[in-house]
């Protein structure tokens, strides 16, 4: 089963036209879809801006003012972080957490600390793991990937990075998560990753 990445649709379209559909087509097939849509959250149709000097490859944000807002900003080093196909849909996976995290109030107020030492962080990371495997990479892809996408910073963050998406991957890919009849709305408040 191929996982498609709209290379051209990305790079041609205006900077504020694109949803997460029209860049990753198979979103609905990711570990995460079915589990933002519970949430009332069609993952594909979150507006997708390009953008440079946003301090990371991705970053997703979410406001409730004036109105409840959620962007993906990618800014076009994607193309060479994230090399192929699968590996954007490893990064995709990661920001939609940020989204899911903002519902159950998972999404940590500040940011304090080096990025990869948060809680929410280190679960955006398992999330991703949990899509490597369910696209059926064998373990040491994605250890590489995260190399890779990690090379130039510190030791102790890298192994970081490599446990968590390790912890991921040896989760199921079908969402183990909490019931409908457990879950409350919670506030969506403003998150921006900076790294």
């Amino acid at each position: 089963m191929p996982w498609r990445f709209n290379t051209e649709k990305y790079r041609t379209a205006l900077p504020y036209s694109l949803v997460v559909r029209d860049v990753w087509p198979d979103v609905n097939k990711t570990v995460i879809y079915n589990e933002l849509l519970a949430w009332g959250i069609d993952a594909g149709s979150i507006p997708v801006h390009r953008k440079t000097g946003i301090g990371a490859v991705m970053a997703a944000s979410q406001t409730n003012m004036p109105e409840p807002e959620s962007i993906i900003f990618v800014a076009p080093v994607i193309m060479e972080v994230y090399p192929d196909d699968e590996a954007k849909y490893v990064a995709l996976v990661h920001e939609l957490a940020h989204f899911r995290q903002g519902l159950t109030g998972e999404l940590a107020e500040k940011d304090e600390g080096e990025w990869y030492t948060r809680a929410h962080e280190q679960d955006a990371i398992r999330w991703a793991g949990r899509q490597a495997r369910k696209m059926g990479w064998p373990e040491q892809r994605l250890t590489q990937l995260m190399r890779l996408r990690h090379h130039g910073t510190g030791r102790k963050w890298i192994q970081t990075v490599i446990k968590e998406s390790k912890m991921g991957y040896r989760l199921h890919p079908q969402q183990e998560t909490l019931t409908l009849l457990g879950r409350r709305p919670v506030r969506v408040r403003t998150h921006r990753r900076h790294h």
